[in-house]
């Protein structure tokens, strides 16, 4: 039974990203896209164990 769908999309990230670049901020960043602080470690995650997908694209966001 799967779970509900993921935040991630391209706009959640974007704007996730834009904060983070201009505050370093991981939580104000999270709650500048509307995610909890474990909502954004948890991609994270999710993207260090996939070789390519939306969770990956954002690690490698994350990590630029």
């Amino acid at each position: 039974m799967p779970g509900r769908p993921s935040k991630l999309n391209p706009q959640t990230a974007e704007e996730f990203l834009a904060k983070l670049r201009s505050s370093g901020n991981v939580a104000a960043s999270a709650d500048s896209a509307g995610v909890g602080v474990a909502t954004v470690y948890h991609w994270l995650e999710l993207g260090r164990q996939r070789t390519s997908g939306p969770y990956r694209e954002f690690l490698e966001a994350y990590t630029r």
